[in-house]
């Protein structure tokens, strides 16, 4: 009787989680090493969305006035959102995945449950990316050590989303938020040791100095190179019209961002250097684009140029000029880097009156470094005279011994008797 096989209905196939193997690859990319903090956002973004399949990924940092602003996006629906370029108010939209998540301090996932999206009204950014093919979404946030959420992630997908909601992806993004803060550490110790050599070399080379067109130029090229700077400029002060204007460059950011430079001028509170010269103080942006009333801002970017910082150049409480630096790429000032930079500026005020030929302030020299006062040198004599010597000053010596020294144990006596020790008196 030949053998026959009942008809059974065709399984699903169960496709394994694999969070694990995510938060594997998430730890090998932090292994390797980062630069920055932006660098871990990007690293920690990308590795999730490559491991888990997933079609858009985003990172959103919250700011000290609370909203929420986009630095970071990668995968098919870049450009095709809402929102990527203004800051978000969680509070603005109570029903949206990104204030729930925030409020709620836990993780946000939602679901595709037939032809229409999910029923989140405010929620613009998943109503967006529905339409263009996404069936899935969640919203990770990331806590700081003082327990505030101080980012948020954000995933869309067309397949089913990890369950990010659930305990044990809890526990997986906890441990890839203290892999974060461990290779942020070391970047930062390592970014501290840098600035200080930086710092050397900067103070070495503006030292050497010797007339005002020589110094700008050197600390110029010196904080540029010192720091990692891509471009860098000096802005003379016209004290006629007020108003500061291109005089020195280093380095290269693109002919149409170098021709808008040389063409422009910043009046006071006006641009990146009118900020710094109200503020007389270190102005840094994370993008120039963001400058709304800089003219040196839409040729920022179209030639890539990001983040920039711009410290004044005074004469005591005489406002001389500015110098700007700028890179092509988002970097967060770390307060190492803001206070190695202050020091460079420092250094470039302190030269200024001897590069105008004035002489500096002698500064009276510590106690420690002033030389022996004249009663304690040994008094002159006029030409021609015998020199005599400077009695000397009185000695002590001891009546007896030198030092009192042990006797030999006596034949006669089981105790030993040592010497009490001599008194000394001074004689002159």
């Amino acid at each position: 009787m030949p053998l026959r096989r009942s008809h059974q209905p065709a399984t699903r196939v169960f496709t394994p989680p694999r969070d694990v193997e995510a938060l594997e690859q998430v730890l090998i990319a932090f292994d390797r090493g980062v630069a920055d903090e932006h660098e871990a956002r990007v690293v920690m973004t990308d590795t999730l969305v490559s491991v888990l399949g997933l079609t858009y990924g985003s990172r959103w940092v919250r700011h000290a006035d609370g909203t929420f602003r986009l630095l970071y996006e990668t995968g098919e629906l870049v450009g095709r959102l809402p929102g990527g370029d203004v800051a978000l108010e969680p509070k603005a939209f109570p029903s949206s995945m990104l204030s729930r998540a925030v409020t709620g301090r836990c993780a946000v996932v939602e679901r595709d449950e037939g032809d229409q999206a999910t029923p989140t009204a405010d929620c613009l950014r998943w109503r967006a990316a529905h339409q263009a093919g996404a069936r899935a979404a969640a919203i990770v946030p990331i806590f700081g050590t003082d327990g505030a959420v101080q980012a948020v992630m954000e995933f869309f997908g067309t397949a089913t989303m990890p369950r990010f909601d659930d305990d044990k992806w809890t526990a997986i993004a906890r441990i890839a938020s203290l892999a974060r803060r461990q290779a942020v550490a070391a970047v930062e110790l390592r970014h501290s040791l840098e600035d200080r050599v930086a710092v050397t070399s900067v103070v070495s080379r503006i030292s050497g100095a010797g007339t005002v067109d020589a110094a700008i130029r050197v600390a110029l090229d010196a904080v540029r190179e010192s720091f990692g700077w891509s471009y860098g400029s000096f802005w003379a002060l016209d004290e006629q019209e007020q108003l500061l204007r291109f005089s020195v460059e280093s380095g290269s950011a693109g002919e149409e961002f170098r021709a808008v430079t040389l063409s422009a001028s910043f009046a006071e509170g006006v641009g990146l250097s009118g900020r710094a010269w109200r503020a007389r103080d270190l102005v840094f942006v994370p993008d120039l684009a963001q400058v709304t009333d800089c003219v040196r801002a839409p040729a920022a970017q179209r030639a890539g140029v990001k983040s920039g910082v711009c410290f004044p150049i005074l004469d005591g409480q005489r406002m001389l000029g500015t110098m700007d630096f700028f890179v092509t790429e988002t970097i967060e000032l770390s307060e190492s880097r803001a206070a190695a930079l202050a020091t460079s500026s420092s250094w470039c005020r302190s030269g200024w009156p001897c590069w105008r030929g004035r002489p500096r302030t002698r500064r009276r020299r510590p106690p420690c470094c002033r030389p022996w006062p004249r009663c304690a040198r040994p008094p002159t004599t006029p030409a021609g005279s015998p020199r005599r010597r400077s009695p000397a000053p009185p000695r002590c010596r001891p009546t007896s011994t030198a030092w009192p020294r042990p006797r030999p144990p006596s034949t006669t006596s089981s105790r030993s008797s040592l010497a009490s020790p001599a008194r000394r008196t001074c004689s002159p």
